[in-house]
């Protein structure tokens, strides 16, 4: 046998063993997307709300190895996902014209890709005698996790995902029995700060601007902290505020058009803040004194107002005077730009697990083993990693051998043929994608010109 004709051999083998091995590795690789099987939910929203909306869209997505299935009030379709989490499909929708009143019903293209945990895309569709055009975004995650519940509740994930941590260290039930003593350990454990249950009430009326006006029996008296805002042209700033209420007295300082101020007023019982003082500032480039006024009503350690310099129509900044009390939910959430929910569970978070209950044994226990489960979880979320990481070095393809950079082993070639339909058999399901599949390996990959 000649030269040639034993590299053909070889360079046949070879391929057919590559072959072999890539068969393998897209069966083991499909199993990755079984963790996108299930249910999903979410939302569609049209880009345009002004101009058209969907009234038919999918209500609910199910994932089933390689296959996606969007389900509509009007019944369902099927779509492909691939591998890299990219789906495709088409759906029937009945496509509303807003500016004109029309409704048509037609198919819309929805595809996109599913990338931690979020299943995200488009929906277009093209509709109507005058071919008009409508998008909608496309958000869905998977029913019962963090994403689903944010995308049903319009709330921050960070905020759910810190409402179930909360949920499983103050509610979980104590091994072996022990529920008393986990409910008595609960018990202490709030009893040790009395800002818990403070606490507690924020997160319940789930209002980020704290609505109840304060009562007679609430002193405001302390220092304030706070932003002031404006983007009105040439007085536009943004400046720290440091406040101090003392005896029905406020006073207040902070930079405004470049240059600092102070201004004072007065606080009723009530929570009424007044504020009219005069402060320099320049108009056109010249330096001016100009009158300060703000006025508001103190509600839940936080004034929301706005203030006022200058005479409205000839000269004026108009901005937004916002402070809280030094320490709170509400100044926190000023001067870091967090939702007060999100703290408020971050600092319920912080007394659960690290706050332990004096002289009492039995508390104390019930949080150390608290915290062990916090730990052993993270262990077991490290293990994972590790594994995955593993995983994901075994499938790289590493040379065994040190190959010369100067040896040419000539063009290499790959004819792959997949066929779903026969004629005396029973039709498959996958053999194009995967051939397709192959051939784009081979070609990307490995450096392979293919004939499909």
């Amino acid at each position: 046998m000649g030269r040639r004709s034993r590299n053909r051999v070889l360079r046949t083998i070879s391929l057919w063993t590559l072959l072999a091995g890539l068969f393998v590795g897209l069966t083991t690789d499909g199993l990755a997307s079984e963790k996108w099987d299930g249910q999903w939910i979410g939302t569609v929203i049209s880009e345009d709300p002004e101009g058209c909306k969907f009234d038919t869209k999918p209500e609910k997505i199910s994932v089933a190895g390689d296959k996606i299935v969007f389900r509509t009030s009007s019944g369902s379709t099927t779509g492909q996902l691939k591998d890299d989490g990219s789906f495709v499909g088409w759906v029937p929708v009945d496509v509303v014209n807003i500016r004109y009143v029309s409704e048509d019903a037609t198919e819309a293209k929805i595809e996109g890709k599913i990338s931690d945990g979020l299943l995200e895309g488009v929906m277009h569709a093209i509709y109507g005698f005058y071919n008009w055009s409508c998008t909608a975004s496309v958000k869905f995650a998977k029913d019962g996790s963090v994403l689903a519940e944010a995308l049903r509740t319009g709330k921050d994930p960070k905020l759910v995902a810190l409402e179930r941590r909360i949920a499983a260290l103050t509610s979980a039930p104590a091994p072996d029995n022990r529920e008393a003593k986990a409910e008595e350990a609960k018990a202490l454990l709030a009893d040790t700060d009395a800002n818990v249950l403070r606490i507690e009430e924020n997160i319940t009326t789930a209002d980020s601007n704290a609505g109840t006006v304060v009562s007679e029996n609430v002193s405001v008296e302390g220092k304030w902290v706070g932003k002031l805002v404006t983007d009105n042209g040439s007085c536009a700033t943004e400046s720290l505020i440091k406040a101090e209420i003392d005896g029905g007295e406020i006073r207040a300082s902070f930079e405004v058009n470049g240059g600092k101020a102070s201004v004072s007023g007065t606080v009723s019982p009530e929570g009424d803040v007044s504020i009219s003082s005069l402060i320099d500032v320049e108009v056109s480039g010249y330096p001016r004194t100009k009158e300060m006024k703000i006025s508001g009503t103190i509600s839940e350690n936080l004034l929301d107002t706005t203030y006022q310099i200058g005479i409205p129509n000839v000269y004026a900044c108009i901005g937004s005077f916002k402070i809280a009390r030094k320490g709170s939910i509400p100044a926190e959430a000023i001067l870091t730009g967090k939702d007060p929910n999100l703290i408020a569970l971050e600092r319920r978070i912080a007394a659960v697990t690290s706050a332990p209950a004096p002289d009492n044994r039995e508390a104390k226990a019930e949080v150390e083993r608290l915290q062990n489960l916090r730990l052993q979880e993270e262990e077991r979320l490290a293990e994972l990693r590790a594994a995955i990481s593993t995983l994901q070095n075994r499938q790289s393809p590493k040379s065994k051998f040190n190959i010369p950079a100067n040896v040419n082993f000539g063009d290499y070639h790959a004819l792959v043929i997949g066929i779903n339909d026969y004629k005396n058999l029973t039709p498959l399901k996958t053999a194009v994608a995967d051939a397709e599949a192959i051939a784009d390996v081979l070609s990307e990959k490995y450096g392979f010109q293919v004939t499909k």
